[in-house]
């Protein structure tokens, strides 16, 4: 039986709706004016757009890859939470919805290893965009590149915090040492930046 990966269009419209309520979010966190508003939710819907959508694509493509059923569903209060946080705290909490995974049995490390790949997913990309930003002489693309890099790190970090229903706490009751690195890369490149 060969293996196909699809995404329903119940996924895609809970992913669709999951990005621009992301992307209006970052932008509040990022925009100081009204005028600049418009922009920094064009900017966030192409970089958290890409980091979110892979991350959570990721969960699921490794997923299956161990036998699951898998797929994205929007959480209504992680996605109001998000608005409301980046409104009220400038903050963004970044938890619009999850991969839903079905198993019989599903090892300790399976789960370890699906939950990683969303992050592991965001460091690669944030790894790409900032070699874009290096490379590139084009001022616009090198400031997209530069968000880019520090979103993907972010939600890198975010996800990998050890608690509750976020990818670092079954990362680390699967590999306390692969959750310490993959954690310790973006705190260490957001702390220490280029």
């Amino acid at each position: 039986m060969s293996w196909v990966f699809e995404v329903d269009s119940t996924e895609a419209s809970h992913i669709a709706i999951s990005v621009v309520t992301l992307s209006v979010a970052f932008a509040f966190v990022m925009t100081r004016d009204v005028a600049s508003f418009p922009f920094f939710v064009v900017l966030s819907f192409f970089t958290v757009g890409i980091g979110f959508i892979l991350h959570e694509l990721a969960h699921k493509f490794v997923a299956q890859r161990f036998g699951c059923t898998a797929g994205y569903r929007l959480w209504k209060e992680g996605l109001a939470m998000a608005l409301i946080f980046s409104i009220v705290f400038r903050f963004v909490f970044a938890a619009p919805g999850a991969v839903w995974i079905y198993k019989q049995y599903l090892s300790t490390r399976e789960n370890g290893i699906i939950s990683v790949a969303g992050p592991v997913m965001n460091l690669v990309l944030a790894a790409i965009f900032s070699l874009i930003e290096i490379q590139t002489g084009n001022t616009l693309i090198q400031g997209v590149a530069f968000w880019g890099f520090r979103i993907n790190l972010i939600l890198a970090l975010f996800n990998m915090i050890p608690f509750g229903p976020l990818d670092g706490r079954k990362v680390f009751v699967w590999n306390p040492a692969v959750w310490a690195i993959v954690f310790a890369i973006p705190a260490f490149l957001l702390y220490f930046p280029k």
